[in-house]
């Protein structure tokens, strides 16, 4: 493509190594997480790379599909709301996995699963 500097040069492409490209597919190069075609893909090490579901591999929250995740130890933890399929995917140490959802855990004389 056309050298570029920054992606308002580029027509309808983005700017990626100082070249006009098309947004790169899971695995295509990348400067930033908007040079990725898949929102629920993130730039890490310069590839396009798809976000971790809850208790997937993390460096930080970003790299997370769940909206506002934590990754404390290098594994998402999901907010309260967010998605787990185990009590250990939660992020709040009061939270539970009920219904596939970090709820907050629930007091005696309350419903449960």
């Amino acid at each position: 493509g056309l050298p570029c500097k920054e992606d308002a040069e580029c027509r309808r492409n983005v700017c990626i190594f100082d070249s006009c490209s098309p947004r790169s597919l899971s695995g295509g190069p990348c400067e930033t997480n908007s040079h990725c075609v898949n929102t629920t893909d993130t730039c890490v090490n310069n590839v396009c790379t798809s976000k971790s579901p809850p208790g997937g591999n993390c460096f930080t929250s970003v790299d997370c599909a769940v909206p506002a995740s934590a990754c404390p130890t290098g594994i998402c933890l999901s907010p309260t709301g967010g998605d787990c399929s185990a009590n250990d995917q939660c992020s709040s140490s009061s939270d539970s996995c009920i219904g596939l959802k970090c709820e907050v855990k629930r007091d005696a004389g309350e419903n449960c699963d």
